[in-house]
């Protein structure tokens, strides 16, 4: 099927597919197409001139045409191409200011898919929090409750992520795409295993770190953090005041390294789940990108992190403002009415930090990752 699909050096291959396949396209669900008799994929070839919207005028009614390059092997994947590729410092702010612009090409698409990431990632909290208020668990039951719920997401939260990038993937290009689209990872042939392995190997390299930390310079911090949580647990307000003031020693050094870390495992979250999940890279060698884009890209990285921070802080007073502007005058009336009216903008201000921040682990990751040779004869990019 796939020699099938490709044309001669001085033609464009297209693959023309039904509009109801919508997006998540992976090469496994590619191959599958022909043996599917209603999604029975049609390959044709453009010359290289003829843009990609002259190609779908002349597909049939109810077909979409699609380069061939979205789905066969990615180019940085050819032997002797690089992965990753070092950017500018400012590079940093470019992820930022692409990111505050996503979605203006399909906001229902990307607002609808992040909406939905965020409730599902909602779940598992929700499910705790009732179990505890319920059932009035004690410290040991709270802590299994909350790993089980951990391990639950170590594996959903990956696919999540994985749907969410080609949703975005999809905007960008006018792929025709939809919210629901951030499921199609749980589906068969879309490398969930890639992403399930990719998820659970930063798992435990960030447990492995945060214990490593912990126990270098943060020795009282399991036994400070057990008395908050008891505390937490029995709604006593006055007991968890004076657990906070009792920070232990070595908590500042502690916290210090884990923001470093923590942008450094930023770098290797954003560069290798992008590879993952739009490249069809394995998981060995997106992490071996990821790191290897981190560690090219760290003044980006920094700069990205300080306007990150200045930006959520301006962000965050203006948003108080609003809120409590709105919660005021409406509590004049009554003080549901001013909680009826601050959710709307509390709930929509979180969502827009959501899809900002996941925009700039897309658009670090096809910087990062971007083409690094010319296209060969006959292609064009899209």
């Amino acid at each position: 099927m796939r020699a099938g699909l490709r044309g001669g050096a001085d033609l464009s291959p297209v693959v023309v597919l039904p509009c109801s396949c919508r997006s998540g396209f992976s090469r496994e669900l590619l191959e599958q197409i022909p043996d599917t008799p209603f999604q029975r994929a049609r390959a044709t070839s453009f010359p290289a001139s003829v843009p990609q919207k002259l190609a779908a005028e002349a597909a049939p009614v109810g077909w979409v045409a699609y380069d061939i390059g979205l789905f066969s092997t990615p180019r940085r994947e050819a032997p002797n191409a690089m992965s990753t590729h070092a950017r500018s410092p400012v590079a940093g702010w470019s992820w930022l200011r692409q990111a505050i612009n996503l979605g203006r090409s399909n906001p229902r698409a990307v607002f609808g898919a992040v909406a939905l990431l965020a409730l599902v990632a909602l779940v598992p909290s929700v499910i705790q929090l009732a179990l505890q208020s319920g059932l009035g668990l004690g410290t040991t039951a709270s802590l299994g409750v909350m790993a089980a719920s951990t391990l639950v997401m170590v594996v959903v939260y990956p696919l999540l992520i994985g749907g969410l990038l080609r949703v975005i993937d999809a905007a960008e290009h006018d792929r025709p795409t939809h919210a629901t689209a951030l499921f199609d990872t749980f589906h068969a042939g879309n490398g969930a295993g890639r992403l399930i392995g990719f998820g659970v190997v930063m798992f435990v390299a960030y447990l492995a770190l945060f214990v490593t930390v912990v126990a270098l310079f943060g020795q009282d911090f399991f036994a400070w953090y057990m008395e908050l949580l008891t505390a937490s647990t029995r709604n006593d307000p006055a007991a968890q005041a004076k657990v906070m003031q009792d920070i232990p020693e070595g908590f500042g050094t502690m916290m210090a390294l884990g923001t470093l870390a923590g942008l450094f495992f930023s770098g290797i979250y954003a560069i290798g789940f992008g590879q993952v999940a739009l490249a069809g890279r394995d998981v060995r060698s997106a992490l071996a990108d990821g790191i290897a884009g981190t560690l090219k890209n760290v003044l980006p990285i920094l700069l990205l992190a300080m306007v990150a921070f200045g930006g959520f802080l301006v962000f965050a007073l203006v948003m108080a403002l609003v809120i409590g502007l709105l919660a005021t005058v409406g509590g004049l009336v009554h003080p549901a009415l001013g909680m009826l009216l601050a959710a709307p903008v509390y709930l929509g201000g979180l969502l827009v930090m959501y899809v900002v921040m996941f925009g700039v682990m897309y658009f670090m990751w096809r910087d990062v990752c971007g083409e690094a040779v010319p296209l060969p004869p006959g292609q064009v990019e899209l």
